[in-house]
């Protein structure tokens, strides 16, 4: 068989594996991770005996979708539910009808609502409007829900110049600290190993775990959210740093929507303490009145719009009470303009080769050639405290060049000829480096360090993120729901300088879907069946350009610039980025599958399940493939005072004249790669909610969990 033939293989082999993997799921019902909460409780008589196998139906009040269930043979139910505000109606032969309004359910969580029939007609009803508030009484966990607008009034537009991001509410609970997304700990745990879910499936971005806004969901999407951060049950793992589980907002019976914009621009800003500044265009102020404080130009925006409502079709389909949707967008937008840059630039001398300035420890003064100025102060090089002088009978001198090709060995050590008033020939010159030197901007202040003030530039960062959820129910026993979103940052990198000397643009993708189906089979047999896909992009693109233009050959990615580093000193040469340094895609590829079955026997509350997770990254890369050099002082220094111990440290040498002979000190070199990493996660686990008596109820499961060793698809990379 081909190469090609083989790979095919494999990918059909891999693909049978995840769909002989799913399918097991499915048909064994394993696995968990639904984002409802649940309605539970007792049902009895007038003495407190329990009634058994009656009906109970939970009522959505804003979308009036219906979910039935009932009671099991000693008056106990669940009925898992979506979070929202519900109407309990509870109906049995025999006994009036019992309707309860304003019963809150939160996600993850279950709330109990324990229901008492008094004698009567079924055509009787009595309606329970106020009552002692539902107090959590059915697990130990240690879980908070937060709505929508507790979400909202904070101050979530982070300091990092970003959408805003919904897990700075952690702020609001106990035992939590968040700074920045770059560290998000609960209960003293390590940082940023918590769980997110959105919508009962795995959202958690793993590429970097300190950057989730790169596929976080949209604020005024979410309905609630609730974090649990220890003594969960059984149905949760694989996380130490709590649980993060994001409720989408969905549809009602009626049209809503909104519209927003967090504003930020310096005319609404204090001016800055101790400055000043002619309010008349700058021309001669002639009074205290025409002045003011400074106010930096500051121009930030996040705004964006919700809608949702039932899917009507005029003559053609009325979706109220089965059909709904919502759509959230949102964007980001952060223009600055930056006018107080500074770099370190070879000056004119030093592009000519003459480094006499560098033989100086502090010189300044001079004009933009790098000449002209003063020698302030100079550090003599001595061993053991006299002159150091070579066994050649060269006395050292700080930031004395070396001609590299004259090494040779004098008395059995190494040493080198100076060059002659420490200028290099232009004949001796690197070509490559000399074409290099080119792209570099000339010196514009004097110096021979900061001696390049930045031209003012324009940047800006935009984020744009869109979700769109629908909800359908097919039946009182049947309800399916789909949620999509799409997170898109891109900020052109911008530093003032031509692009090929500065670093990738920033500009990432996130896609991410979930598809739920539940289904009551019987009133005390509930099934949750879910799938998802998660994507991240995540370039790391150098800008195209030709080597072939600077005299570079041979490099197997010759359409990039190579990544040049370590060429400024002390005494200056340039500090600035040369090339991308490297140049590369990630990617996050993550199908999810899980299941659930829940069963409501007698007292207890039976739960399996499991979860199956198949994360890939591929990695398409020309990290190095363009040439990575680094250069130090080593090429231009004497060797033999790396043999003796002298009063300074790297006395002689200068790595921008190394730079300029074309010797790096080191040079690393790979080929392309296109590899895919990867590896597959199975959960599985069994739980029991025992209510014993209706002041007592414990918890008990056992989970199993797998995980295989990160490896590569093809097995192109070793593992241990």
């Amino acid at each position: 068989m081909t190469k090609r033939e083989n790979h095919a293989v494999s990918r059909l082999r891999f693909a049978t594996r995840w769909l002989s993997t799913l399918a097991g799921l499915f048909l064994f019902a394993l696995a968990a991770y639904g984002q409802n909460g649940s309605v539970t409780g007792t049902v009895s008589d007038p003495s407190g005996a329990a009634i058994a196998s009656i009906s109970v139906d939970v009522k959505n009040t804003e979308t009036g979708v219906v979910f039935h269930g009932g009671t099991s043979a000693t008056g106990n139910y669940v009925i898992p539910v979506p979070a929202g505000n519900y109407e309990v109606t509870v109906t049995a032969t025999g006994f009036k009808k019992y309707v309860r309004p304003n019963v809150p359910v939160a996600t993850a969580s279950d709330t109990r609502l324990d229901v008492k029939l008094e004698v009567g007609a079924v055509s009787d009803t009595i309606t329970v409007n106020e009552q002692a508030p539902l107090l959590k009484t059915e697990s130990g966990e240690m879980a908070h829900t937060l709505s929508s607008k507790d979400v909202t009034d904070l101050p979530v537009l982070t300091v990092g110049g970003n959408i805003r991001n919904p897990l700075q509410q952690i702020v609001l609970l106990p035992g939590t600290t968040f700074q920045n997304e770059n560290a998000v700990v609960v209960n003293g745990m390590p940082a940023n190993s918590q769980s997110i879910r959105i919508e009962g499936q795995d959202a958690t971005g793993n590429i970097w775990k300190i950057a989730q806004q790169n596929s976080q969901a949209g604020m005024d999407a979410i309905q609630e959210v609730a974090i649990q951060t220890s003594n969960y049950a059984a149905e949760f793992g694989q996380a130490a740093g709590g649980y993060f589980n994001y409720t989408m907002k969905s549809g009602t019976n009626a049209f809503h929507g909104s519209a927003y914009d967090y504003l930020v621009n310096e005319a609404l800003n204090a001016g800055l303490p101790f400055t000043d500044r002619c309010v008349n265009d700058g021309k001669y102020c002639t009074s205290i009145d025409s002045r003011q404080h400074v106010r930096n130009r500051v121009r930030r925006s996040d705004y964006g719009f919700t809608v949702g409502g039932p899917v009507k079709l005029p003559k053609l389909y009325n979706g109220s009470n089965r059909t709904f949707f919502f759509a959230n967008f949102e964007q980001y937008r952060d223009n600055r303009f930056t006018s107080s840059g500074l770099f370190t630039v070879p000056t004119t001398a030093y592009r000519n080769g003459n480094f006499g300035t560098a033989l100086c420890s502090f010189y300044s003064g001079g004009n933009t050639d790098g000449l002209g100025g003063t020698c302030n102060a100079f550090n003599p090089i001595t061993q053991g405290g006299a002159a150091a002088t070579d066994p050649a009978g060269t006395r050292l001198v700080q930031g004395m060049i070396f001609d590299p090709y004259s090494t040779r060995l004098v008395n059995g050590q190494q040493v080198r000829t100076p060059y002659p008033n420490n200028t290099i020939p232009a004949t001796s010159m690197d070509p490559v480096a000399v074409a290099v030197q080119k792209l570099i901007p000339a010196a514009n202040s004097p110096g021979l360090v900061n001696n390049y003030v930045v031209p003012g530039y324009k940047s800006f960062t935009h984020t744009t993120n869109f979700s769109m959820k629908f909800d359908q129910n097919i039946s009182s026993t049947i309800k399916v729901s789909g949620y999509y979103g799409h997170n898109k940052n891109f900020s052109p990198f911008q530093n003032g300088l031509p692009g090929i000397l500065g670093n990738a643009d920033t500009n990432n993708t996130n896609h991410t879907t979930r598809v739920n189906y539940d289904q009551s089979i019987r009133p005390t047999l509930l099934l949750h069946i879910g799938l998802g896909y998660f994507q991240t992009r995540q370039p790391h693109v150098a800008p195209a350009f030709d080597q072939s233009t600077i005299g570079l050959k041979g490099y197997y990615a010759n359409q990039i610039f190579p990544d040049i580093s370590g060429v400024v000193g002390q005494q200056g040469g340039y500090n600035g980025l040369l090339g991308a340094t490297f140049s590369a895609v990630a990617y996050e590829q993550k199908p999810t599958a899980n299941t659930s079955l829940t069963w409501v026997r007698g007292n207890h509350t039976y739960k399996a399940g499991g979860e199956f997770t198949a994360e890939g990254y591929p990695v398409p890369s020309q990290w190095r493939a363009n040439g990575n050099f680094a250069f130090a002082a080593d090429q231009t220094a004497d060797p033999w005072q790396n043999t003796v111990a002298l009063n300074v440290t790297n006395p002689t040498g200068f790595a921008y004249a190394s730079f300029l002979t074309g010797l790096p000190n080191t040079l690393n070199l790979n080929q392309p790669t296109n590899a895919k990493l990867g590896y597959h996660s199975l959960g599985f686990y069994l739980q029991d909610s025992w209510k014993v008596n209706k002041k007592l109820t414990v918890d008990y499961g056992l989970r199993f969990d797998y995980q295989g060793y990160m490896t590569e698809q093809y097995g192109r990379m070793q593992n241990a």
